[in-house]
């Protein structure tokens, strides 16, 4: 199967179903979640005031509360859904974060130069590819 092909398919289901589906209860109650993952990571302290890409980033569910707490200077969201995009957005002004950028793209052909971002983030994506390798480079 094709690159794009699978691309395809994949923008089609989460078209039709957008993931994850969080209301604010529920990213307030998994923040402690998000914030164990960046810590286990040992990105912690370069994230305040941090430029940050979020490839997949979906409905922003899951880095939306992290950008608040760790105060990310801007978020920029990479999906290939433009439903997902769309609730991104809504979901970034539900939170009161003004610093999010949708931008409807794909992992192997991303619309942005070198050392852009201070932190690129990704959770739940490279699965999705038929070369998880090659969408990690």
């Amino acid at each position: 199967m094709k690159i794009d092909d699978i691309y395809k398919q994949v923008q089609e289901l989460y078209l039709d179903v957008p993931f994850p589906q969080w209301d604010h209860r529920l990213r307030k109650k998994n923040l402690s979640y998000e914030i164990l993952r960046y810590r286990y990571m040992g990105m912690e302290e370069k994230l305040n005031g941090a430029h940050v890409l979020d490839v997949g980033c979906g409905t922003l569910n899951r880095t939306i509360m992290a950008a608040k707490y760790f105060n990310f200077k801007s978020l920029t969201g990479l999906d290939g859904s433009t439903k997902s995009l769309e609730i991104a957005e809504n979901i970034s002004k539900e939170e009161g974060y003004n610093n999010f950028t949708p931008i409807q793209g794909n992992l192997f052909d991303m619309p942005f130069e070198d050392e852009k971002f201070d932190a690129v983030v990704s959770w739940g994506v490279l699965h999705h590819t038929p070369e998880p390798f090659k969408g990690l480079k």
